[in-house]
Formats: C-alpha cells, sequence, structure tokens
C-alpha cells in the first residue's frame, strides 16, 4: 500500500497552476480535456514503452486539487529519482518566475483571431507543404506518418492507450498529435469521423502552436473560437475548393472525399453560398438549386 502522506504534506501551499507551468517548462506534454480547467500531462519515461500521464486542474474551485497535485508530485519523484519535498521546492521557486498565460496560450487559452479567409489559406497552404495535388484524397494517417515529418521539423503521430480523457490531442513542443488506438485504427481505414477527427487536431497544431505565422490584434478568449477554427481547417483541408465545386450533391462529395454528409453539406454550403449554414431541408433544396445555378451557369 502506497503512503501517501508525504506527496500530501508536499502538496501544500502548491498549486495545480504551478505545477502545470513548471511541468511544461521541464517538457511534460499538456493537452486539454474534456473537462474546462482540467489538463493532461504526460512525458515518456526512459527505458519504459510506456508513457507517465496524470491530470491536473489549473482553474480553483476543485475539491481535489491539492490530492491531484500530491498524486503528481509522487509520480514526478519516482521518475526523476527525487523526493515529494525536492520536486515541490522546484515548483515553488519556478512559481515567480512563471510563464503560466504564456504556456496556456499554446494549449487552451488566449487564440489569435482568424477569419475564414486566413484559415482557409492555411489549409491550402500545408497541402501544399504535404505535397497534396488539389484533386487529391488521401490516408490521414499515412499523410501523418509519412508526409508530415517532412513538412514540420520534429513532427511525430504518437499511438496511445484508450484513455478516459480525449481521444485525440496535441502538443506544440516538440509538435506531435496523439491518437487513441481505436480512432488510429479506424482512420486507417479511411472512417470519415476519424479522418475528420486527426485533420480537426492537424488544425489545432497548425493554427494555435508555435507553427503558426499567423498574427492579429485580435484575441478570443475561449476555447469555443479555437474549436470553431480548428473545424473549419478540417473542413477545407479535406475538401479543397477544386474538389468542391465539381459536385452538386452533398452525399456524393461526402463519398468521394471521404468524409460525413454534415462536413459535405456544409462546405457545398462554403463554397456556393460564402457561408456555412446548419441546413434544414429547406436550406438543402436551396443549396442544392444554388449549385445547379453555379455550375451549369
Amino acid at each position: 500500500m502506497i503512503d501517501a502522506s508525504p506527496s500530501l504534506e508536499a502538496a501544500k501551499g502548491i498549486s495545480g497552476k504551478d505545477l502545470f507551468a513548471y511541468l511544461n517548462a521541464e517538457g511534460w506534454t499538456a493537452a486539454p480535456s474534456k473537462v474546462d480547467g482540467i489538463m493532461i500531462l504526460s512525458k515518456e519515461i526512459p527505458g519504459s514503452d510506456q508513457r507517465a500521464e496524470f491530470i491536473i486542474p489549473i482553474k480553483t474551485g476543485f475539491n481535489d486539487e491539492e490530492k491531484r497535485v500530491a498524486d503528481a508530485l509522487r509520480t514526478i519523484a519516482q521518475i526523476q529519482g527525487r523526493s515529494e519535498v525536492q520536486i515541490a521546492e522546484s515548483v515553488q521557486q519556478a512559481s515567480g518566475n512563471s510563464r503560466f498565460p504564456e504556456v496556456l496560450a499554446h494549449v487552451h487559452g488566449i487564440i489569435a483571431f482568424l477569419n475564414d479567409k486566413k484559415i482557409e489559406n492555411a489549409a491550402q497552404q500545408l497541402r501544399k507543404f504535404l505535397g497534396l495535388s488539389d484533386q487529391s484524397v488521401f490516408n490521414i494517417v499515412e499523410v501523418l506518418e509519412n508526409e508530415m515529418p517532412k513538412a514540420i521539423d520534429r513532427f511525430r503521430l504518437e499511438v496511445v492507450a484508450t484513455t478516459n480523457f480525449s481521444e485525440v490531442y496535441s502538443s506544440s513542443e516538440p509538435p506531435c498529435i496523439f491518437v487513441t488506438k481505436d480512432i488510429y485504427r479506424l482512420a486507417r481505414e479511411d472512417d470519415a469521423k476519424s479522418r475528420y477527427t486527426l485533420a480537426h487536431e492537424i488544425g489545432h497544431l497548425f493554427l494555435h502552436s508555435p507553427l503558426s505565422h499567423f498574427e492579429g490584434s485580435k484575441y478570443a478568449k475561449n476555447i469555443e473560437s479555437a474549436e470553431w477554427q480548428a473545424s473549419k481547417f478540417a473542413m477545407l483541408f479535406l475538401i479543397p475548393d477544386s474538389v468542391a465545386r465539381r459536385f452538386k450533391d452533398p452525399e456524393l462529395l461526402s463519398r468521394y472525399c471521404k468524409v460525413e454528409r454534415t462536413v459535405a453539406e456544409r462546405r457545398m454550403n462554403y463554397f456556393y453560398l460564402g457561408k456555412e449554414r446548419v441546413g434544414d431541408d429547406h436550406g438543402l433544396q436551396q443549396l442544392r438549386s444554388q449549385a445547379t445555378r453555379d455550375i451549369s451557369s
């Protein structure tokens, strides 16, 4: 039985936010969980094929924050061969020079506002970097494993065991996308939902990390903005204009590009109408009529 008292004692006075900033500076990979305010920290263990992984609250209000910090200290101490007290002292020393706001901006927080055109340009740019033709429909796993490392220095796709957190997530330093075994297998088989899920995460990596070359004076201070941007990127990355213009029927477009029908409908709305709409039957009829007129003219 593990004696948790040393780690609990060491955790007193240490916030999850300070521990998160310390671990990020120490090279741990950070990714948001499905719970707002909870981050997933992971790192490879030398000599082991398993990754160390735990969660840390980065917002106040979680009743088990001290216990989570204690669990993390105990794990870190085992990996580094130091005591929990020594780790805690290092965290406290580093907290005075914390880069927490800057660090968090890359994984969860302040995201530069990108309009449709900038996101579209980013999707086109990455396709060009990866050597994908305007007409190509590709296996996304093969692209991530074979082409992305050529285009992005140190990039890797890493398959992890199924967790209770996100099925796919990314880190920017080093650039890496983590995917569970199930999603990896389905994506290799060109499953539409899994392909889109990975393309969405590519969007986060390409738009919301130091890999991004975009600058702007406006910022969106919520994760919904980042999710919207990554979703738009995924749609445009999987279905470029040159392909979208060839189809009048979203069902045929979805089959050709191996995406879900709802994604194909959004893409055709965006291409033919210049905007996205969550279409009902009437809206879809309008879309088809407009698409038919545009293509035949």
